[in-house]
């Protein structure tokens, strides 16, 4: 069964990227077909991969504004088992039209309907950060959701926020969307704000706290300016091996979704 997973949290700089691409990765290289959909107009996942615009070749922007099918907006990465919808600083500018369209919010799940349930095992969603149309759309595009959380205790606030936009989705659009998980995200383990972040996340939101959380390491910052997943460019470091863990923890998941 093909499953739809969103990479996302109100706050920045908690490595939703990373996660996306790297979880992808890790997804192909356990033999899983992905599919990566950048929907950030910063364009991140793109860039890392190797992707930037140019003139001809359709991206994001130009399926959801209906210039182009999603088929021909995906294109075969360098990374075994992972193809991507790339986007460009230009998405920004559909968040603004899909606001004035009835129905905007649901237009990528529909593409995304269309994909063939044999072609794709895994559609991994990496959303922008900011609450607007673009994310809305991810959120109801996608039937599980995996946030990634610095080990910050202001995350707990934006938690709370995440989890109150799920509550909102679930209602009024989409009502199949549930958290599949919580990841922990540049993680010193040793430091108490880390253990006291990790314990007041477990109380919390028992039962959805990955058992796994990414090391903080200079590795996983050097990756994305080497067009590599971390498992390609340093597959020793510690935050591979974290990565290798939480898509094994995914697919495990796989029977009873």
């Amino acid at each position: 069964m093909l499953r739809r997973i969103a990479i996302a949290n109100h706050k920045g700089g908690v490595g939703k990227t990373s996660t996306a691409v790297n979880l992808a990765a890790c997804l192909g290289r356990l033999g899983r077909r992905v599919l990566l959909v950048d929907c950030d107009p910063q364009g991140s996942a793109s860039r890392w991969l190797g992707f930037g615009k140019t003139a001809g070749r359709p991206f994001l922007e130009d399926v959801v504004a209906g210039r182009a099918a999603l088929g021909a907006a995906t294109y075969a990465t360098g990374v075994a088992g992972v193809w991507i919808v790339p986007a460009s600083p230009e998405l920004a500018v559909q968040d603004r039209y899909l606001a004035a369209e009835v129905g905007g919010e649901t237009v990528l799940g529909l593409h995304l309907r269309g994909l063939g349930e044999d072609r794709f095992d895994y559609v991994v969603l990496d959303s922008p950060p900011q609450v607007g149309m673009l994310s809305l759309n991810v959120l109801t595009a996608a039937e599980e959701l995996v946030i990634p959380v610095a080990p910050d205790p202001l995350a707990l606030d934006g938690l709370a926020q995440v989890f109150e936009t799920v509550r909102l989705v679930q209602e009024r659009l989409n009502p199949r969307l549930h958290v599949t998980g919580i990841l922990l995200f540049r993680v010193r383990p040793a430091t108490l704000l880390a253990k006291r972040v990790a314990a007041d996340l477990a109380g919390r939101f028992p039962g959805l706290v990955f058992e796994t959380y990414v090391h903080e390491t200079v590795r996983a910052a050097e990756a994305p300016s080497h067009r590599l997943p971390l498992i390609d460019y340093q597959p020793m470091c510690s935050a591979a091996e974290d990565f290798r863990r939480l898509a094994a923890a995914v697919v495990a998941q796989e029977q009873a979704v």
